[in-house]
């Protein structure tokens, strides 16, 4: 049975939390190196590239930060202490998936003028003869995108586990990682894929029931007729209320489609720190944690009478 009010309905499809967030993060840079916008809509969607990165350096970076030190270090840090951490390192969780993007810009910027000698016929003749200059700067901008495209999750995974991550760390480990252990990241990401595909059906199918059951609850009393005619309504005291209703029940899926974002960088933590494992065979545990007291040091000198320094007698 249909339920009784509009705002019970949901998108059809059921999709991975992996691939849905892939798409939402890359697709407004994706759109930047289409031949066919304006320069006002790339300008639009560098606005929008950016500002995406901008939120989810911040809020992305936190749920690493505590996906981290819970898988890695079985240990539990609270959300105000991994935001502090991401606030202090917000500049690299922004820059490091900006960073490899110079490399384009170089090949780009000396490659406009070989794109104004095509505005003349004689000026075709003489960009083919250094075309094959062209399609060079062509396999670095691929092997730079791609990389980056693929890899970019393990800059965040850099920056919210080790102790000196840092721009250049974070680049470096991206590429490192994604064309070191193809076959290992491959493994990792299938398994993210689906093992989140299997927790978003649950997550939404539970909020599917909450509205439908509540609808249904609630339609004992009013009868469904009744609900059907305040889903139609617009206007008046009736469709103020059927407006907060929506709202109301738009909330319980906005917090379902949440998980989708959390997983995904829990997923991004718990995948670099195998990775690391696999290329650089760091233990999983080997997550810095900010004042951290010394496991082992040296004990402590006490001088005696006359002076010489020795280890203090434990009592």
């Amino acid at each position: 049975a249909q339920p009784a009010t509009a705002s019970a309905t949901v998108p059809p499809y059921v999709a991975s939390p992996i691939g849905h967030v892939l798409e939402r993060t890359i697709t407004p840079f994706t759109k930047l190196f289409s031949r066919t916008i304006s320069f006002r809509q790339f300008c639009y969607f560098l606005t929008g590239a950016l500002w995406t990165l901008a939120i989810w350096a911040f809020f992305g970076g936190a749920i690493a930060r505590i996906a981290a030190v819970r898988i890695g270090r079985n240990e539990r840090e609270g959300m105000v202490d991994a935001m502090r951490v991401t606030a202090r390192r917000y500049f690299a969780f922004f820059a490091s998936p900006l960073f490899p993007l110079a490399g384009v810009v170089v090949v780009v910027a000396w490659s406009i003028p070989l794109g104004w000698l095509l505005l003349a016929d004689l000026g075709v003749v003489l960009a083919s003869l250094v075309w094959l200059v062209v399609l060079l700067g062509g396999v670095v901008m691929a092997v730079i995108l791609l990389g980056l495209a693929v890899g970019w999750p393990w800059m965040w995974g850099a920056l919210a586990s080790e102790e000196m991550g840092d721009v250049f760390e974070a680049s470096q480990r991206c590429y490192s990682y994604t064309f070191g252990k193809p076959l290992h990241y491959l493994f990792y990401a299938l398994v993210a894929l689906l093992f989140g595909a299997a927790g978003w059906l649950l997550v939404y199918y539970f909020a599917v029931s909450v509205v439908m059951l509540s609808d249904w609850a609630v339609s004992w009393g009013a009868g469904n007729a009744r609900l059907a005619e305040i889903a139609q309504a617009e206007t008046g005291m009736v469709g103020a209320g059927n407006t907060v209703i929506r709202l109301s029940q738009g909330l319980v899926y906005t917090v379902a489609s949440a998980f989708r974002y959390s997983f995904f960088w829990c997923a991004v933590a718990v995948i670099y720190l195998l990775l690391r494992r696999n290329v650089d065979h760091t233990e999983l545990d080997d997550v810095f944690v900010e004042d951290e007291p010394q496991r082992y040091g040296l004990p402590a000198l006490s001088k005696d009478a006359a002076g010489v320094p020795g280890v203090e007698n434990e009592t």
